[in-house]
């Protein structure tokens, strides 16, 4: 035998042992935790929803680090995750909060009533030739009703986007020049093995950066080509989808970063212990409802014949690791204590300072709102110190928060819906729309209001700007939540639209004065009975 075999030979054992020695701790520790409880350094046992793994597991580094000028390579966010993984296992904790917590949810589930609400009235507006913008509007119209986007999948993609932090939508192009509407869970978006392959059949520049499953420029990451799907991280069944086709939102990062991260992502901890502290302080209230009276013996009895009065009614007793014994009793409505006499105890809410826990968890409430800039009572649902009239006024930060969060969703969805009509002009579905009149167009939206209203002072003020020609009638129809072309059909006066030309009329305008054979078909706009 060589001495380079021996030298092989020799590493392989002592590889062999470390490895063994490593399978018979995790084997140790395995059983440990299979076989024994989790016990507090009392020996009190460990709810089973601490026992998740919450402590440094969301923030990552909690040390404050130098920053670099590699943290945001590839789209990093160093030190809070730099790998696939690190992120999933956020976006894992973030789940468990929005649908376990009640606090998280609520919150969540408030803040998108208030920025989508019913749903944002969208428009198609072109100074150059209005009638193509009538003709795209009906075409993204069919679009909307036919996959239930306003008022259904808007509201689940807005919550995904705050509760995972993004959200991929895929236009994907159907028959006939139609669109469909695909979501993509986040971690379907994966890093590809074979990245060059990829590059070579679509035409991306050699050297892309792949990581997060987003092909972008590998000094710019702002800078995106496309997304590596794994269908329900299959490694056979994957996709590439082009950039163009794909509407990603992200949210708590910088442009450069390449995924977002939740809303809950710097709250989590303040609500898991609000939620233990609610929880314990019920539990607790509970038990000491179920006590009818905790009653003195009389002397001459002994603290041993006590004890054993209570070790006779004990359920169960536990073992604490030390020579004691815990007896374990399940207190019932009406449960009796016996106390030794002379002897005062108080259990921590029925102390004298039990009342503080209420004001933490109010703290705690309001620490969390901030996040959102919700007040308190909308997370807590008590409205004793709270306004409801000077929360919605136009100045308060949680309208000017919602505000600006509704422009943003605005234009997200209406980067999907110019999908949706480029893909129609493409195909030549659209008559006499081009692509590059498309691009010409403008996409407008108009979310649900949010400040609360003084209708009649906002009418009147809305009707001067109307009769100056300050306002259209549409807009002023639309600030008082009114389907304009709707109203019209039913017989609302147009307003200032009497006198313009067909073609340049809304969809619903132009129908009814054919409908009353006013004119005579200029537009195309032609219906038929």
């Amino acid at each position: 035998m060589t001495a380079k075999s021996e030298v092989a030979k020799i590493q392989n054992e002592i590889e062999e042992v470390a490895y063994s020695l490593i399978l018979k701790q995790l084997e140790t520790e395995r059983n440990q935790v299979i076989d024994i409880p989790m016990q507090e350094s009392f020996g009190e046992q460990v709810d089973m929803t601490d026992a998740y793994l919450w402590d440094n597991q969301m923030t990552g580094q909690q040390e404050p680090l130098p920053s670099r000028a590699t943290d945001r390579k590839d789209g990093d966010n160093f030190p809070f995750w730099i790998t696939e993984w690190e992120l999933s296992r956020i976006r894992g904790i973030a789940r468990h909060i929005a649908t376990l917590n009640e606090v998280g949810a609520g919150a969540i589930d408030v803040f998108v009533k208030y920025v989508v609400g019913t749903g944002f009235t969208f428009g198609i507006e072109s100074k150059l030739h209005p009638e193509k913008a009538l003709a795209v509007e009906a075409w993204v119209d069919e679009w909307d009703e036919r996959v239930a986007f306003t008022g259904d999948f808007d509201e689940e993609i807005k919550k995904r986007e705050l509760g995972d932090g993004d959200y991929f939508v895929w236009i994907n192009p159907l028959d006939n020049g139609k669109a469909g509407l695909r979501v993509i869970e986040p971690d379907e978006i994966t890093e590809p093995n074979d990245a060059y392959r990829l590059e070579e059949f679509y035409n991306i520049p050699p050297g892309s950066s792949w990581k997060y499953g987003i092909a972008t420029c590998s000094s710019d990451t702002s800078q995106v080509y496309g997304y590596f799907v794994s269908w329900n991280g299959s490694p056979t069944d994957t996709q590439f989808i082009p950039a163009e086709q794909m509407v990603h939102v992200k949210r708590n990062v910088t442009r450069r970063v390449k995924r977002g991260v939740s809303d809950f992502y710097c709250v989590y901890q303040e609500l898991r212990n609000a939620e233990k502290l609610l929880r314990n302080m019920t539990q607790g209230a509970s038990t000491q409802a179920a006590i009818a009276l905790i009653r003195n013996h009389a002397e001459g009895v002994t603290k041993e014949q006590i004890k054993n009065i209570a070790g006779a009614l004990a359920a169960r007793t536990i073992g604490t690791g030390t020579n004691k014994t815990s007896y374990v009793q399940d207190y019932k409505a009406g449960m009796i204590i016996d106390s030794t006499k002379c002897t005062t105890e108080y259990g921590p809410i029925g102390s004298p300072g039990g009342g503080n826990f209420e004001l933490i968890l109010q703290a705690a409430y309001r620490t969390i709102g901030t996040r959102w800039h919700l007040p308190e009572y909308m997370i807590s649902g008590d409205a004793s110190n709270g306004s409801y009239a000077s929360t919605l006024v136009a100045e308060s930060p949680f309208v000017k928060t919602a505000e600006v969060e509704q422009a943003r969703t605005g234009k997200a969805f209406n980067r999907m819906r110019k999908i949706v009509a480029r893909m129609g002009a493409a195909a030549g579905k659209i008559p006499g729309v081009t692509v590059e009149d498309i691009d010409l167009m403008k996409f407008t939206h108009e979310g649900v209001r949010i400040v609360s209203r003084e209708r009649d002072k906002e009418v009147t003020a809305d009707k001067i700007l109307v009769d100056a020609g300050a306002m259209s009638v549409k807009t002023f129809a639309t600030r008082n939540d009114l389907d304009y072309e709707d109203e019209v059909l039913k017989g609302a006066k147009p307003g200032d639209l009497a006198d313009t030309p067909l073609e340049a009329l809304p969809l619903g305008e132009a129908i009814r004065r054919l409908r009353k054979g006013q004119e005579e078909d200029t537009c195309g706009c032609s219906i038929e009975e």
